[in-house]
């Protein structure tokens, strides 16, 4: 998560990428993890236990 963080905020330099839009998936995808909503999350849940 970390490093999609810094991509978001250099991702404003860089032409085509749509750094909303890469913000708002980068949201989406922690929301899932938080909420442990789909099969991924618990899966990345589980390593992050070991």
């Amino acid at each position: 998560m970390y490093r999609m963080g810094l991509m978001a905020l250099i991702a404003n330099d860089t032409p085509g990428v749509n750094r909303d839009k890469l913000v708002f998936d980068i949201y989406e995808l922690w929301m899932e993890y938080k909420e442990n909503s789909t099969t991924g999350p618990k899966v990345v849940k589980n390593f992050d236990k070991v």
